[in-house]
């Protein structure tokens, strides 16, 4: 039982740690376009070119009410949007992390389920089976966000690209220490 907690355990910082890596890809934060209206102070989300604009550029105090925060919808004669906005107070780096660490270690405690579960099978059928299992959360998830929420294409390829490496090196490494643990109690 140490071997699956220390499975998971080893799975969520591996998830984690390709996560914090991966968003330096093109296709991470590089790609998302910043934009601040906040004078005299800094701003919260410092992604690469970040492009400051004076108050009521983008917004006026009727969407700030209106739209914020929640998830909306925005069309113009040219565009068509999907706005998520949660109270600039909400923005803590320390407990995304947190957060997302918590998510990871869901993940990771899924991935070894599905590896004990089929610990009759050799390896490479187990492995197998997470990238199936990988391949349905790319399509479930950024395939349908593309399709509905109109992520670009290179974003939701790239992402699906990360969730399947992820997934691989998290059960690769489980993987790799529950067969350690099968093969010491066998001897």
């Amino acid at each position: 039982m140490g071997r699956i907690f220390l499975a998971i355990a080893l799975s969520t910082v591996t998830l984690f740690v390709w996560s914090g890596l991966s968003q330096q890809f093109p296709w991470g934060v590089p790609s998302v376009r910043s934009f601040a209206t906040t004078p005299g102070e800094p701003y919260v989300f410092d992604a690469p070119g970040l492009r400051r604009a004076p108050p009521g550029t983008f917004t006026t105090a009727a969407f700030e009410s209106d739209i914020g925060p929640g998830i909306s919808t925005l069309a113009t004669d040219a565009t068509f949007s999907w706005i998520v906005s949660v109270p600039r107070s909400s923005y803590s780096p320390t407990a995304y992390f947190a957060r997302e660490l918590a998510c990871q270690a869901v993940v990771a405690a899924a991935l070894v389920t599905v590896l004990v579960v089929l610990a009759p099978l050799s390896r490479r059928r187990r492995l197998g089976a997470v990238a199936l299992l990988a391949f349905a959360g790319m399509v479930g998830s950024y395939g349908v966000m593309t399709n509905w929420w109109g992520l670009p294409l290179i974003y939701s390829l790239g992402m699906s690209v990360n969730l399947l490496v992820a997934w691989m090196l998290a059960a690769f490494v489980a993987g790799w220490l529950l067969d350690r643990g099968q093969k010491a109690s066998a001897t």
